[in-house]
């Protein structure tokens, strides 16, 4: 069983922190100016790296994103060069020493590819979430709940 290196723990934290910023991030309670298409949102952010995020207005999450999904192709380019220059030189040498390290830049690779689309996925759903909820504060400031004298009122604002 593999354990996490410092690099994956430090991608699993800025992927929490990811999901959790909606509820890390205040909103001003402002009408909201268009409707926003959460579709549209999720296949901007896929197509795009943050391309979701910048459709919502949340540019900080768009940095993120954007950083996350560089890291995470740079290093899967950079161990993909490493796999094929090891199995060069296996192809050559036959040496066992150079097909484990084949072998362990391919792992890598294929680690970080995990990573990669793992972002995606997320990046694509925070951003599908978020055009969902975009006015959402302002809807919930419409709607009162008040407990009264043993009494229940609910009252909604046009």
């Amino acid at each position: 069983m593999k354990r996490f290196n410092t690099g994956n723990k430090t991608l699993m934290l800025v992927i929490i922190l990811l999901i959790t910023s909606p509820f890390l991030m205040a909103r001003e309670l402002s009408p909201p100016l268009k409707k926003r298409i959460p579709i549209k949102a999720a296949g901007l952010s896929i197509l795009l790296p943050g391309g979701g995020q910048v459709y919502n207005q949340q540019y900080i999450k768009a940095g993120i994103v954007v950083a996350l999904e560089g890291i995470c192709a740079g290093y899967a380019i950079y161990h993909d060069g490493q796999a094929d220059d090891y199995l060069k030189a296996y192809k050559i040498s036959q040496s066992a020493q150079d097909y484990a390290l084949y072998t362990d830049f391919y792992d890598k690779k294929q680690s970080d590819l995990f990573w990669l689309g793992t972002v995606m996925f997320l990046s694509s759903l925070d951003a599908f979430v978020d055009a969902h909820l975009h006015n959402f504060d302002y809807n919930k400031a419409k709607v009162r709940l008040k407990f009264d004298n043993k009494s229940l009122q609910l009252s909604f604002r046009f």
